[in-house]
């Protein structure tokens, strides 16, 4: 069991190597898709939910935008808390492209 699991590691080191090395032989890809990343294409309020963290990516369905199930990666997440005057708890999470 030890030795498959060592195994299973070792691939994975690979496999992590060679992005590495892709990503030193075209840095301008590298530079491109890191950018398309941190793009914040807008915000969405939500209920605040413990299992939302930047690299998620969620569905937006809404009519009224035309939206069905598009697909946004989470760029930002901030919480909003007060408990005066009025009770509030919101969470805003920065949508960019998939």
């Amino acid at each position: 069991m030890e030795a498959e699991r060592g195994v299973g590691n070792l691939d994975h080191i690979a496999r992590l190597v060679a992005g590495v090395r892709c990503h030193l032989e075209r840095p301008a890809l590298f530079e491109e898709r890191r950018a398309a990343l941190l793009e914040e294409r807008g915000t969405l309020e939500v209920a605040p939910h413990p299992g939302h963290e930047p690299g998620d990516v969620v569905e937006v369905t809404d009519a009224t935008l035309g939206l069905h199930a598009e697909a946004y990666r989470v760029t930002s997440v901030e919480l909003d808390y007060a408990r005066q005057p009025r009770g509030k708890y919101l969470m805003r999470l920065g949508l960019g492209r998939v």
